[in-house]
């Protein structure tokens, strides 16, 4: 992880594609070969005439990666297979086992799906923000 990194086309679009598809920018820095973190959070906001192309397709990206939060949102919420475990009850020499749910996997996925979701909410706030719309019937303006 070096922290010297000089912005390349290359890397900034690796950056773009994998952000997009639903990896963290901390995910992404930490591979060998990309720069630490905050050079690319760095990257995001500088003024800096050489960075446009990436700081434009920023916001597309960051849209994507939420669309991608929601397709993990599914499958976490789809997957059921540590719901239950298997615990062994009884005296020794007369155990026996049963099934029981299994709370902290049911809750740790709960706090999986409401992380995304805030982030998709702060990431795509048009598409996945709470909207309020105040209107008069049937979608009209208000008559006063």
């Amino acid at each position: 992880m070096a922290n010297h990194f000089v912005y390349t086309p290359e890397i900034g679009d690796e950056i773009l594609r994998r952000f997009a598809s639903g990896e963290t920018i901390k995910r992404i820095c930490d591979d060998a070969h990309m720069p630490h973190r905050g050079r690319v959070y760095e990257w995001i906001g500088a003024d800096d005439e050489r960075l446009a192309d990436f700081q434009k397709r920023f916001p597309a990206a960051r849209a994507a990666h939420a669309l991608a939060l929601s397709d993990d949102i599914v499958d976490i919420a789809d997957d059921g297979s540590n719901d239950w475990m298997t615990v062994t009850k009884g005296s020794p020499g007369n155990e026996y086992e049963v099934e029981v749910i299994n709370h902290e996997h049911i809750q740790r996925s709960k706090l999986r799906v409401d992380v995304r979701l805030k982030l998709m909410q702060h990431h795509a706030p048009n598409q996945f923000g709470d909207q309020l719309a105040i209107t008069g019937a049937n979608g009209g303006p208000i008559e006063i």
